[in-house]
């Protein structure tokens, strides 16, 4: 069973963000190949700098044999991801898909 990680994010996805966030995950336990969910079910703006952090956390948790995945997300942050490249290194969905199999653990 693969474990994962729930991670809310805000309204704004922005600087402000990005330093609470960063603070969070420097004692994430990326050696526990922990798979990271991020729910944007709330989050309307995304920075350039959200998505370059987003891409850093992706390619360390693939790393550890993690995955990533970016949960409903809407039609303009999603196009953001496409026209940066992006939505070809991330799993991205509209909905909320979590895999069958996966188990959630509290971080």
């Amino acid at each position: 069973m693969k474990k994962y990680v729930k991670i809310d994010t805000p309204e704004n996805f922005d600087m402000t963000y990005i330093f609470d966030l960063k603070s969070k995950m420097s004692n994430f336990p990326y050696e526990q190949k922990y798979s990271i969910i991020f729910d944007f079910k709330k989050t309307k703006f995304l920075s350039s700098l959200g998505v370059g952090v987003l891409l850093y956390l992706n390619a360390r948790t693939k790393k550890n044999n993690g995955e990533m995945r970016l949960i409903n997300v809407n039609e303009t942050i999603m196009n953001t991801f496409h026209l940066l490249g992006a939505d070809q290194e991330v799993t991205i969905s509209e909905s909320e898909e979590i895999p069958a199999g996966w188990e959630e653990v509290i971080f």
